[in-house]
């Protein structure tokens, strides 16, 4: 007999896609322009509120997720230019989502999917 782990409950968000492509990683919850220049490659950034200047400091992520903002602020722009997947709009749920957390996100749908022990 083998013993098998309960499966992990997704809990899924919707926001607005800005920025098309598929990404998955590790959630890193990022307040400052410091901690955005702090997250590598396999990170997904989540944010309440993304400023346009720290587009380019999380260029280098696998995506982006935020709480606020639309497809016509400047950093959904910069980010579409860096093609950097990218979800806005979640709303206050971009702030329950804890660093460390398994995220995927489609930056063409808006869909945004979380371990829910981590939300």
């Amino acid at each position: 007999m083998q013993l098998l782990s309960p499966p992990t409950a997704v809990r899924v968000l919707r926001g607005s896609g800005v920025s098309a492509g598929r990404a998955r990683g590790r959630a890193l919850r990022v307040g400052n322009a410091r901690e955005a220049a702090a997250a590598g490659p396999g990170d997904v950034a989540v944010v309440d509120v993304l400023p346009a200047g720290w587009a380019p400091l999380v260029a280098h992520t696998a995506g982006v997720v935020a709480g606020e903002g639309g497809a016509l602020s400047n950093a959904a722009t910069v980010l579409r230019e860096l093609r950097v997947p990218a979800v806005v709009g979640i709303g206050p749920a971009a702030a329950a989502i804890e660093s460390g957390a398994s995220i995927s996100l489609d930056g063409l749908t808006g869909s945004v999917e979380v371990d829910s022990d981590a939300v």
